[in-house]
């Protein structure tokens, strides 16, 4: 009788670890949009979107799922804001976005193609082109957050500081083979940095050729980081 009830529990148990497992959700099989996609899905659930061109904005992320376009390349799915808000928004969540070309995204203040606000995503093989924020990182804008970037390209984006990118109240990016690229703003045409934790913009492998030489010097400052495209090094003022 011991033994009897010892192998029902041990049943129960295996079917509930089943039950819960991970679900993959496909666009637009599954589901219409990449925001319906995104709401069905749980932590830990992969949201897989077809190849095409999807006119959607501000798509709001804040559980830990990994999105990616189905063949996990930029050039299989572009997301195309219309200049009606920025792509999209990351907000408490650590999961990953892979595999898109995000353009289009315009807004008035932060974060025209992403804006990531107490967030540690892993953004990876994305094309960021052709975004503008009124205010701070027309491509990307880190506020409270650790996002990592690998292997993505940022050009064409446009804001009044840190045309690529722009961080600041103790965020602290990690970069890996990044392109900045034909980003543009008065201040840091490709990144703009402030009030970073512990000045940490870290800076791996290939950015540009100026990046590389002078990264050192990027991360080591305190508070305030800038660099333009245009020019030969960083500027930097450390306060």
């Amino acid at each position: 009788m011991a033994r009897a009830l010892c192998l029902c529990a041990v049943s129960v148990v295996l079917f509930a670890c089943v039950s819960v497992g991970a679900t993959t959700i496909l666009v637009p099989d599954h589901q219409p949009t990449i925001q319906a996609g995104v709401n069905a899905a749980s932590d830990g659930d992969t949201v897989i979107v077809a190849c095409d061109t999807y006119y959607e904005h501000d798509i709001t992320i804040s559980n830990s799922i990994y999105l990616r376009s189905e063949t996990g390349q930029p050039d299989c799915v572009t997301i195309d804001a219309q200049g009606l808000g920025r792509v999209f928004f990351c907000g408490v969540m650590s999961g990953t976005i892979e595999g898109f070309t995000i353009t289009g995204g315009w807004v008035a203040g932060n974060g025209g193609g992403i804006e990531c606000a107490e967030a540690f995503p892993l953004l990876r093989n994305l094309i960021i082109k052709g975004n503008h924020a009124g205010n701070r990182g027309g491509g990307l804008y880190c506020f409270d957050c650790g996002p990592t970037v690998e292997y993505c390209l940022f050009t064409g984006n446009t804001a009044a500081k840190g045309g690529g990118l722009s961080c600041d109240d103790w965020s602290s990016p990690t970069l890996t083979n990044v392109t900045f690229y034909g980003n543009g703003a008065p201040e840091g045409g490709a990144i703009h940095c402030y009030w970073t934790l512990r000045g940490d913009v870290e800076l791996h492998a290939h950015l540009l050729r100026r990046v590389r030489e002078h990264g050192r010097e990027l991360r080591r400052l305190h508070r305030w980081s800038e660099w333009d495209e245009r020019e030969s090094r960083p500027q930097s003022h450390v306060l």
